[in-house]
């Protein structure tokens, strides 16, 4: 029971500081977004991630799992998809309505939990990084 890490992309999964924070955040954040009997969907920012100068933004979402045993799952764990970032760059993430509008449009295809995978994760990445700071750019 608790979080499992499912796919990250450009961490160190052999750094044991970081690794700590990741599992601790996904205490944190999933028992206080998805408590009791209701999961909130959607982006929530900005949180503290660890004890640097590190920031994260969260968007949650149930996604199919058929592997999930579970009864209160019911074969669809709640995921939580972090951005890790550093405190400078806050400023590009401004923007909610334009930041969620990027996990949705990628999310939308997902309909297993498999579905997240490298190419999922690099395409999210490329699409935040270039939308954004072309955003930030413009205005």
């Amino acid at each position: 029971m608790g979080p499992t890490l499912h796919k990250s992309f450009n961490i160190d999964q052999d750094d044991p500081q970081y690794m700590k924070e990741i599992y601790m955040s996904g205490m944190l954040y999933s028992s206080t977004l998805g408590q009791g009997q209701h999961y909130y969907e959607g982006l929530f920012d900005p949180f503290t991630f660890g004890e640097g100068n590190l920031r994260s933004i969260v968007f949650s979402k149930t996604i199919f799992d058929p592997s999930q045993k579970q009864k209160r799952i019911a074969e669809s764990p709640y995921v939580l998809l972090y951005l890790v970032f550093r405190q400078n760059m806050s400023p590009i993430f401004y923007d909610r309505d334009k930041v969620e509008a990027i996990f949705q449009k990628n999310i939308k295809n997902v309909a297993y939990i498999e579905d997240i995978n490298a190419t999922f994760l690099t395409s999210l990445s490329n699409d935040i990084m270039h939308d954004l700071t072309t955003y930030w750019i413009k205005n």
